[in-house]
């Protein structure tokens, strides 16, 4: 047998003999095959080959007409014996069984302790390349031996290094990783192993893409459960059957290989003790040795040749994503629409004799925690104003107009400076008094703020309100966008009120886009919308080429984030609907395609008897999403896309993103209480952020207004351009109608 040394803190490197003879003609009796024997499958672009080695047993071999991978040792068992030291031990095939288009492969390892652990491995093909289905069993335990994990994965068969390949992992890892935390997963690509839990990534998988040849091998798990337990986090070994998640990632010590183990052992990182002197650390997971307990999981492989990365992620994520089936969790979208509004006008009341959207409500009890307001990003202040004046005019509801358009008038009368920056963040400690925190004006912050002063706007306009003042508020910050644009088109992505640059980064150039277009349509003048497109051929170098969505929110400003990729979509698209030229398009659709990235496509069910959970029990976390690169935090942000993915979708004809409108307008509705049965105080309430990995469920109990903007938002957008806000309903109409209702949004951008 063969040893495949992993490095851990306490492993142990030796070589053990094959297995007697004897032992393996009774376990595999008739089983072998001729010496020259080779089997093989063969997929639309690959073979997948199967050949015995001078030692008797059969490895594979994953070969295309310029690539080839291999793997000598499919076999692969970490031991941890009774006291704590854990060796890998790896071996090939003793049987290979062609049956009905398959192949069945058999084999065993043997512990130094005498435990057998037996292999049954089924291959078969599929869409777009190989599956492997796996079954380990364990045949007879030593007492000596307390914990084990199986692993599988593939290498080139020339030296590569991860630094080599371009590398997806999603919501982890992108190309390089060049824009994550220092400490984050992949920062340092040259650790001997790079592995990552499968519950902490949108999509498990790993794939590399080679830079040179443009060879790109996938390994992705399918099915399976991802059960755990409460309380299960730290680096210290944990041996425990309920740990099903596995870890993917790359082992990187000469020849580059992609793989999965299972349970999921994570990388060397510091993150994962961070207080630790002596450097990088596993956190290491294993199942019990002990009758009764087996290895079943299901993985899919394949290799392909994309032109770029971009074509990697499309190719690989739809796949992916068609083989989670995940599941439709439909929710009645008119009673998530009134539990949004009536949660709005509940909060938004006087506090300190001033009417302010508060920034945070206590979950579930309903309990106000934060009287702050903030113009956009998070506290959403004006556009969640803007919402409930449009549904006050509707229902004629004289309230909740005089209060909506009084949060408008307070942001307007005091946060506007001289320089044209806005005041964004503000408290009101006392009646009557009013302070500003020194918090600088990040783009994000005032263009959501602005955006939501147009809307306002436009809808007061169109029920016979005459608000100049709103549409002068926000072309003050046009007019200071416009000033203080780089040469290059770029903008810097946050100022002091004095006009000054505060931050001199611009990867947040993408923010103001659908800002400055949307002003142009409310003023009738054109420069801003040429702003937009000078800022828009920047992003279109920098973003879209470079594939570097990076610094979507203010407290995360430097790094790769899903928030980017959704301000880069509702950028280019509000270009597309411009200019009606197909590379804003284009750009659009490869934003929306790496925001697919971050999506939980799989349930991840909550443990029993789970301490401060903050997920709902009984809800299903499809639809869900991962923050940003750096740590396992997820959100219900994906609920902004339904509007955005069904225009995408009619203008490229690409069902897949109808599909994923149609899954995230439902699934995303799953974290709020809007059918009364989480017996929260308000049917509109849902909590901000938890972690879906380690400590699973866990996260922060508070209400903030962004929840109900992108829950709410899409919904009036498909109901104003389509006359329903259920996509099912909208699809009934003809084709043709469809495209043209969405092009005469992009026409008017509704103004």
């Amino acid at each position: 047998m063969r040893v495949h040394p992993l490095v851990s803190t306490n492993a142990q490197t030796i070589r053990f003999p094959m297995p007697s003879a004897i032992l393996l003609s009774a376990l595999l009796a008739g089983c072998a095959a001729p010496n020259n024997q080779t089997y093989a499958l063969k997929s639309q672009n690959a073979q997948l080959s199967f050949a015995r080695d001078a030692g008797g047993t059969f490895g594979l071999q994953l070969t295309t007409r310029i690539t080839q991978f291999e793997q000598k040792s499919p076999l692969a068992i970490e031991v941890v014996d009774e006291e704590g030291a854990t060796r890998w031990i790896s071996g090939g095939y003793t049987k290979v069984t062609p049956q009905a288009g398959t192949l069945q492969c058999q084999g065993e390892i043997l512990s130094p302790n005498g435990t057998h652990f037996l292999f049954f491995d089924h291959y078969n093909t599929d869409s777009d390349g190989f599956q492997l289905q796996r079954r380990v069993e364990i045949a007879s335990p030593s007492a000596n031996d307390t914990g084990f994990s199986s692993r599988f994965g593939l290498a080139w068969t020339t030296p590569e290094m991860a630094s080599d390949c371009d590398i997806l992992m999603p919501g982890a890892w992108y190309r390089d990783n060049k824009s994550v935390p220092p400490g984050a997963f992949g920062a340092n690509s040259s650790f001997q192993v790079l592995m990552y839990r499968g519950d902490r990534v949108g999509l498990p998988l790993v794939a590399a893409r080679d830079k040179k040849s443009g060879s790109a091998l996938v390994l992705e798990r399918v099915g399976g459960s991802y059960t755990s337990f409460a309380g299960e986090s730290g680096g210290k070994r944990l041996i425990d059957e309920r740990i099903q998640i596995g870890a993917f990632g790359l082992l990187n010590a000469g020849h580059l290989e992609p793989s999965f183990s299972f349970p999921g052992t994570e990388d060397e990182r510091p993150l994962l003790a961070p207080d630790s002197p002596i450097g990088p650390r596993f956190a290491p997971r294993s199942h019990p040795v002990k009758v009764g307990v087996a290895h079943n999981y299901t993985l899919h492989f394949g290799v392909a040749h994309p032109p770029t990365f971009a074509n990697m992620v499309e190719t690989t994520t739809k796949a992916a994503i068609e083989r989670a089936h995940p599941p439709l969790v439909t929710a009645d979208l008119n009673r998530v629409y009134r539990a949004s509004i009536d949660l709005l006008s509940t909060v938004i009341q006087p506090y300190n004799g001033t009417i302010t959207v508060p920034f945070q409500v206590v979950v579930p009890s309903g309990e106000i925690k934060d009287t702050s307001t903030q113009m956009g990003f998070v506290g959403m202040a004006i556009p969640c104003a803007a919402l409930l004046l449009k549904d006050g005019l509707e229902t004629k509801n004289g309230d909740a107009i005089e209060r909506a358009t009084k949060i408008v008038d307070f942001w307007v009368q005091q946060s506007p400076q001289p320089s044209g920056v806005p005041k964004n963040w503000a408290d009101v400690p006392s009646p009557g008094r009013v302070t500003w925190r020194g918090f600088p004006t990040h783009l994000r912050v005032a263009s959501d703020g602005m955006q939501g002063a147009l809307q306002a706007w436009n809808v007061a306009k169109r029920h016979g309100l005459n608000k100049p003042q709103w549409l002068e508020y926000a072309r003050s910050f046009g007019d200071f966008l416009i000033k203080n644009q780089n040469p290059d088109g770029s903008w810097f992505g946050s100022w002091n009120f004095d006009g000054t640059p505060h931050d001199r980064f611009t990867n947040a150039t993408t923010h103001p886009l659908e800002f400055m277009v949307d002003l142009s349509r409310a003023t009738g003048d054109p420069k801003y919308q040429q702003a937009a497109l000078r800022a828009g051929d920047f992003c279109w170098r920098t973003v879209h080429q470079d594939y570097s969505y990076v610094g979507g929110t203010p407290d995360n400003p430097n790094v790769t984030d899903k928030e980017a990729g959704i301000m880069a979509m509702k950028g280019f698209m509000a270009l597309y609907d411009a200019t009606n030229d197909r590379k804003w398009l284009d750009a659009s659709k490869q934003a929306a395609l790496f925001c697919e990235t971050w999506v939980y496509w799989r349930d991840l069910p909550m443990p029993a008897n789970n301490p401060n959970q903050v997920f709902p029990s009984g809800r299903n976390t499809v639809g869900l999403s991962l923050i940003s690169t750096g740590h396992a935090g997820a959100d219900n942000f994906m609920a902004i896309a339904p509007f955005l993915w069904y225009r995408l979708y009619l203008a490229t004809g690409d069902a897949h993103f109808l599909q994923t409108a149609r899954l995230l307008l439902h699934d995303t509705k799953q974290i709020m209480d809007w059918d009364g049965k989480l017996g929260y105080k308000y049917p509109g309430l849902m909590p901000e952020a938890m972690g879906l990995s380690t400590n699973r469920g866990r996260g922060v109990a508070g209400w903030l207004p962004w929840l109900t903007f992108v829950v709410t938002e899409p919904l009036v957008q498909l109901d104003e351009t389509f006359s329903s806000s259920n996509i099912d309903e909208i699809e009934k109409m003809p084709l043709k109608k469809r495209r043209q209702l969405s092009d005469n949004f992009g026409k008017t951008r509704g103004f």
